[in-house]
């Protein structure tokens, strides 16, 4: 797409049009019209449908920073680490279902949320696993 310079005069009108008060109620009335609000929505949700492990993901880096205990990874790496491990739950060895991210180390027990620290267990697995220290299934490379 080819951009276009906005010569400096233009854009100090623009910026002075943009702070007016009747500007901002015009773009607030916009903003909530009940069909912009529905198709924002719409939007949003099929956005978080379709990327649900990106969100996963963004909740967990947050969640080590509230915490503290360090650590972060990325979908790529993620998926990179299933792909290396054969897609399969490392506890039940099930093929073909979703894997959940397991910490090796759990992060209530110091465990951080580096990609070396994780696992991919199927959902029951992971639940009955729940709090306790064991550390299954290490790989000895």
């Amino acid at each position: 797409m080819k951009q276009y310079r906005v010569k400096p005069k233009n854009r100090k009108r623009a910026n002075e049009v943009r702070n007016t008060p009747e500007h901002k109620q015009k773009k607030q009335n916009y903003l909530d019209r009940p069909d912009v609000i529905e198709r924002t929505e719409r939007v949003m949700k099929e956005y978080h449908q379709n990327h649900k492990e990106l969100y996963r993901l963004i909740d967990q880096n947050r969640r080590m920073r509230k915490i503290g205990n360090g650590g972060t990874y990325s979908v790529d790496e993620w998926q990179s680490l299933n792909m290396l491990l054969g897609n399969h739950c490392l506890e039940c060895w099930k093929n073909n279902i979703k894997l959940t991210i397991d910490h090796i180390i759990l992060i209530s027990k110091g465990g951080n949320n580096f990609i070396t620290n994780l696992q991919p267990l199927c959902k029951s697995c992971n639940c009955k696993k729940h709090n306790n220290y064991d550390v299954p299934n290490l790989l000895i490379c």
